[in-house]
């Protein structure tokens, strides 16, 4: 049986057991997971990842964390690929692409040639992985520091890149901003990582950039914002300025960057250990499952005749014709969930717009007071329409964060209909019968948050804000020297009620654009699981062939290996959770 301790700490050796068990039966994905993850943990080294949204300083951070310029940064999205700092005698790199077995060495300067958007567009050079070996005592102890491509960039393959990758994640290190703020997809990010990993500490970087007032209220959001999200205030936040630290500028305030590396330390010292054995229970957990569903199918394909056998994956087979046909009955109701939610959106927005209205132009009335005397008519209007424009954004930055939490708590509720949905439909084409194929989990189909980024950009309609018209530029002129300055506020205001219409209502498409999205990334989800089903039962069922060629004998020597390998890794397979339906069933004596 695989070893575990005292302490519920699972050796590597069970991760290269189950490498080596997956090997046997073809499972290759399951066995190069296994294996790597054996590797990472007996070398004592685990993942904290930069995560967060395009152009938010990762890359910046996580240079200035190092003492020095190793990843590449710039003003458009930079990084297209996860990059893995790891501790070396010397400085190095090596990557790996899709498909090949080796690693490639390469020159540390040659980085960007494989990890940018500019010069590895959409990862078309299909990099699979990046490493850089550095001399540096924060990576001595263990610790990986992985730079990750941004979510919602405008780039989408490096959206995917990330959330490819948040699997592996043992510690995060999600960097925010101070302006603009936390965004709803930060926070549907934070809501996604916070039950897989061991340890999140938060930044507040480019703090530079905003005075100590603008600071302390983007802080205080930010933390009710993740308070809500997390469900509890036990967690640390870091307002810094990378960009400084990287220059070592002498004048600049330290900020909190001293507490950040103070706590890192603590990390490495007191629960890079813990962080290990966690992501050690986690990988062995998730490869044991995989894995058992591979073993399950094959046990079945001997024990029943071969004729059933060949006849289930004809069964299956043909079922995968008819795909698109059952798919559609799923995606109809899983379009009445999307309906359903984006109907709401609109409810809602109908009732924020009027309230929102109130509240900006009394604000607005407050603020404008101070520049009505003013006889300058075109400027008049500039400096109320640039108030307008800000009180606004502030105004929809809360709705915009309410909102997306409400789609993320509604899409995972369909996504969770949804996957009952398809397990329902496994069950039909494998004759009733789960076993072999399995069910679908949620979290197994896609990530439980919507996983398309968010578009939505605030429209500042500068051609009002603006106007280059000669005519309204004169006729403004006049109003102010004819002291006609009310009509440019009523102006203003018209002005701010527009704002508001229409950026509430692009609001409302983004999120609705973005469930729509998720949802078709359900249906190729579980196209592609049925996809596997046909691959693993196809093999499963040619190794029967042979077995049962080879006598009876050859079939009972199977099944006891199969036994064997299953009695090895059934301890680390967690228990599943109760259904709903079980868990509000009252015990029975």
């Amino acid at each position: 049986m695989i070893a575990q301790s005292a302490t519920s700490e699972v050796s590597t050796s069970a991760l290269r057991e189950i490498a080596a068990i997956a090997d046997r039966y073809s499972a290759t994905v399951i066995a190069e997971f296994a294996r790597a993850s054996a590797d990472r943990v007996a070398e004592g080294r685990f993942f904290l990842a930069c995560v967060g949204q395009a152009k938010r300083g990762k890359s910046t951070l996580i240079n200035a964390l190092i003492g020095g310029t190793v990843l590449p940064t710039g003003v458009p999205p930079v990084t297209s690929v996860p990059t893995v700092l790891r501790y070396g005698p010397d400085y190095a790199a090596r990557v790996r692409i899709a498909g090949a077995p080796e690693w490639i060495p390469i020159d540390p300067a040659a980085l960007t040639d494989f990890v940018s958007e500019t010069q590895n567009p959409g990862n078309a050079k299909h990099v699979a992985g990046v490493e850089v070996f550095a001399p540096l005592p924060l990576l001595a102890s263990g610790m990986n520091l992985v730079d990750t491509p941004g979510i919602g960039s405008v780039y989408a393959a490096n959206t995917s890149a990330t959330r490819d990758f948040l699997p592996h994640i043992d510690a995060a290190l999600i960097v925010l901003g101070a302006d603009p703020p936390i965004s709803g997809e930060e926070r549907a990010l934070v809501a996604e990582l916070a039950p897989r990993v061991s340890r999140m500490l938060f930044v507040l970087n480019k703090s530079d950039r905003i005075d100590a007032t603008d600071q302390a209220a983007a802080l205080e959001f930010t933390r009710r914002i993740l308070i809500e999200t997390l469900r509890h205030s036990r967690f640390d936040i870091f307002c810094v300025s990378a960009l400084e630290q990287l220059q070592k500028d002498p004048s600049a305030p330290p900020r909190d960057w001293p507490a950040l590396e103070s706590t890192l330390g603590e990390v490495l010292a007191g629960s890079g250990r813990t962080i290990v054995h966690d992501a050690n229970r986690r990988a062995a957990a998730s490869a044991a499952a995989r894995l058992m569903a591979v073993l399950d199918a094959e046990r079945r394909t001997r024990m029943e005749p071969l004729a059933a056998s060949e006849e289930r994956i004809a069964l299956l087979t043909g079922a995968l014709q008819d795909a698109e046909i059952h798919l559609a009955d799923l995606s109809a109701l899983l379009t009445v969930q999307e309906q359903r939610i984006t109907a709401e959106f609109a409810r809602r927005r109908k009732e924020f717009v009027p309230t929102a209205v109130r509240v900006c132009r009394n604000e607005f009335s407050s603020r404008a007071a101070a520049h009505i005397s003013s006889r300058n008519g075109p400027a008049l209007r500039r400096a109320l329409n640039r108030i307008a424009q800000g009180i606004v954004s502030a105004e929809l930055q809360p709705f915009l964060a309410c909102e997306a939490a409400r789609a993320e708590s509604a899409f995972t509720s369909a996504n969770a209909r949804f996957a009952e949905l398809g397990s329902e439909f496994l069950r039909r084409i494998n004759g009733g019968d789960s076993s072999g194929l399995g069910l679908l989990s949620a979290d197994e189909l896609a990530p439980l948050s919507l996983t398309a980024h968010s578009e939505y950009r605030f429209n500042s309609i500068e051609r009002v804000a603006s106007p280059a018209s000669p005519f309204r530029f004169a006729g403004d002129l006049m109003l102010g020297l004819c002291g006609a300055q009310s009509v440019i506020v009523r102006s203003s205001e018209e002005f701010l009620d527009q704002l508001i219409e229409t950026n509430s209502a692009r609001i409302q498409n983004d999120l609705a654009r973005r469930v729509a999205e998720s949802r078709r990334t359900l249906e190729s989800a579980l196209r592609a699981r049925l996809r596997e089903a046909a691959i693993t039962g196809a093999r499963s069922l040619e190794r029967a062939r042979v077995t049962h060629a080879e006598g009876s004998a050859a079939v009972a020597a199977a099944l006891a290996e199969l036994d064997r390998c299953m009695d090895k890794i059934r301890p680390l397979v967690p228990d599943p959770a109760p259904s709903k339906h079980e868990a509000e069933s009252p015990s029975k004596s």
